[in-house]
Protein backbone atom coordinates (compact mmCIF):
# COMPACT_ATOMS: atom_id res chain seq x y z
CA UNK A 1 0.00 0.00 0.00
CA UNK A 2 1.75 3.70 -0.62
CA UNK A 3 1.94 5.69 1.23
CA UNK A 4 -0.20 8.12 -0.09
CA UNK A 5 -3.34 5.58 -0.02
CA UNK A 6 -2.59 4.88 3.52
CA UNK A 7 -2.53 8.52 4.35
CA UNK A 8 -6.20 9.14 2.74
CA UNK A 9 -7.13 6.44 4.11
CA UNK A 10 -6.30 7.50 7.33
CA UNK A 11 -7.96 11.01 6.70
CA UNK A 12 -10.55 9.40 5.97
CA UNK A 13 -11.19 7.20 8.99
CA UNK A 14 -10.38 10.60 11.18
CA UNK A 15 -12.87 12.29 9.73
CA UNK A 16 -16.12 9.66 10.15
CA UNK A 17 -14.87 9.04 13.85
CA UNK A 18 -15.08 13.01 14.21
CA UNK A 19 -18.43 13.58 12.33
CA UNK A 20 -19.62 10.22 14.63
CA UNK A 21 -18.60 11.83 18.11
CA UNK A 22 -20.29 15.07 16.65
CA UNK A 23 -23.59 13.18 16.24
CA UNK A 24 -23.36 11.92 19.86
CA UNK A 25 -22.57 15.51 21.26
CA UNK A 26 -25.59 16.43 19.62
CA UNK A 27 -28.04 13.49 20.16
CA UNK A 28 -26.54 13.16 23.59
CA UNK A 29 -27.26 16.80 24.34
CA UNK A 30 -23.60 16.89 26.10
CA UNK A 31 -22.31 20.24 27.82
CA UNK A 32 -19.39 21.53 29.21
CA UNK A 33 -19.97 23.75 32.11
CA UNK A 34 -18.29 26.81 33.09
CA UNK A 35 -16.46 25.07 35.77
CA UNK A 36 -15.20 22.52 33.47
CA UNK A 37 -14.09 24.86 31.08
CA UNK A 38 -12.04 26.84 33.19
CA UNK A 39 -10.75 23.77 35.04
CA UNK A 40 -9.21 22.71 31.50
CA UNK A 41 -7.45 25.99 30.93
CA UNK A 42 -5.95 25.82 33.92
CA UNK A 43 -4.68 22.22 33.32
CA UNK A 44 -3.86 24.10 29.71
CA UNK A 45 -1.87 26.75 31.43
CA UNK A 46 -0.03 24.23 33.93
CA UNK A 47 1.11 21.94 31.25
CA UNK A 48 2.25 24.80 28.54
CA UNK A 49 3.34 27.15 31.55
CA UNK A 50 1.55 30.18 30.08
CA UNK A 51 -0.53 32.80 31.32
CA UNK A 52 -4.07 31.57 32.90
CA UNK A 53 -5.46 34.89 32.10
CA UNK A 54 -4.10 35.25 28.66
CA UNK A 55 -5.53 31.85 27.78
CA UNK A 56 -8.84 32.36 29.55
CA UNK A 57 -9.66 35.62 27.36
CA UNK A 58 -8.95 33.88 24.33
CA UNK A 59 -12.14 32.80 22.51
CA UNK A 60 -10.48 29.85 20.83
CA UNK A 61 -8.71 28.65 23.92
CA UNK A 62 -12.22 28.47 25.88
CA UNK A 63 -14.04 27.03 22.34
CA UNK A 64 -10.84 24.17 22.86
CA UNK A 65 -11.46 23.40 26.12
CA UNK A 66 -15.28 22.66 25.61
CA UNK A 67 -14.70 20.77 22.31
CA UNK A 68 -12.41 19.01 24.23
CA UNK A 69 -14.82 18.10 27.51
CA UNK A 70 -17.46 16.98 24.86
CA UNK A 71 -15.75 14.83 22.93
CA UNK A 72 -14.20 12.87 26.48
CA UNK A 73 -17.61 13.17 27.51
CA UNK A 74 -19.11 11.65 24.26
CA UNK A 75 -16.22 8.71 23.97
CA UNK A 76 -17.22 7.69 27.53
CA UNK A 77 -20.30 7.48 26.46
CA UNK A 78 -19.07 5.01 23.38
CA UNK A 79 -17.08 3.19 25.88
CA UNK A 80 -19.96 2.87 28.60
CA UNK A 81 -21.94 1.28 25.94
CA UNK A 82 -19.88 -1.00 24.44
CA UNK A 83 -20.53 -4.68 25.64
CA UNK A 84 -18.00 -7.54 25.25
CA UNK A 85 -18.66 -10.81 24.25
CA UNK A 86 -17.20 -13.86 25.39
CA UNK A 87 -16.31 -16.98 23.20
Amino acid sequence: MSVLRQFKENAALTIKLRLAIQEIIKKEKIEASEEEIEAEIKTLSEERKEDIKTLKENEYVKEYCEDLIKTRKAKQIVIESVKFIKE
